[in-house]
């Protein structure tokens, strides 16, 4: 059996910035992540800010030039939904490969173990067949994406971001989006500018809840103006 000054349990950000740390302090470390839930870097990298943001940028290069505000400036342009999301799932494979699969794989302390980790005891962790024992064990598994308990919504094929950037193989005609924060707005923007009719549902008085009240009317309005529909104070 392998020892370790610490077993860390998961790949996303805080697991990432512990095992650099340990690295640092030349303490001897195994990182455990599960492929198969999400792959090393976690959310931001894979299903989050990196690919959200090229979607975005792919989607505005065409969006903005087609609507100039001047009369002599006309251009028209086709996008392609499905292939933007292909090109933008292979360009976060890229990243997560660049800054994080090869940054883990040069630590001179660092072990990474591909699985499930599980608890045999309060020092040993079990992945597969093999068991490895820990001075210390962090549980750096992140969170999972709540899902709001809507009457009836377990029977439908609903997406959150995950299932967009992981399973999304067609472009929808319409969407719903519920809730109004600044994932929201983005993935609204995203669709919209793909051709997708989005209407977005707020159950507060307002979006962005948690940022400053003129700037959320002011997004509110521009966003309704390039005619993404935006419904507050509305419950379903």
């Amino acid at each position: 059996m392998k020892e370790y000054d610490l077993i860390i349990i998961g790949g996303g950000a805080a697991a990432f910035a512990a095992a650099n740390t340990a690295n640092r302090l030349k303490k001897k470390t195994l990182m455990i992540n599960d492929q198969k839930i999400l792959p090393l870097g976690g959310t931001c990298v894979n299903v989050g800010c990196v690919p959200s943001k090229i979607m975005l940028h792919q989607g505005a290069t065409s969006y903005y030039p087609q609507r100039s505000v001047f009369r002599g400036i006309k251009m028209k342009g086709e996008t392609d939904f499905v292939e933007a999301l292909k090109e933008t799932r292979e360009m976060a494979s890229g990243f997560q490969e660049s800054n994080y699969g090869k940054v883990i794989a040069k630590q001179e302390f660092i072990d990474f173990k591909e699985g499930h980790g599980k608890f045999k005891d309060s020092h040993t962790i079990i992945v597969g067949e093999e068991e490895f024992k820990g001075d210390k064990i962090l549980i750096a598994t992140g969170a999972s994406t709540f899902i709001p308990p809507i009457k009836g919504i377990q029977n439908i094929d609903y997406l959150t971001n995950d299932k967009i950037f992981f399973e999304l193989n067609e472009k929808p005609e319409s969407i719903i989006i519920l809730g109004g924060g600044a994932e929201a707005m983005e993935f609204s923007q995203i669709f919209h500018h793909f051709g997708i009719k989005v209407t977005v549902i707020q159950r507060s008085d307002r979006v962005l809840t948690k940022l400053d009240a003129d700037i959320a009317k002011e997004l509110q309005k521009h966003l309704e103006k390039e005619g993404i529909t935006i419904h507050t104070g509305t419950s379903i």
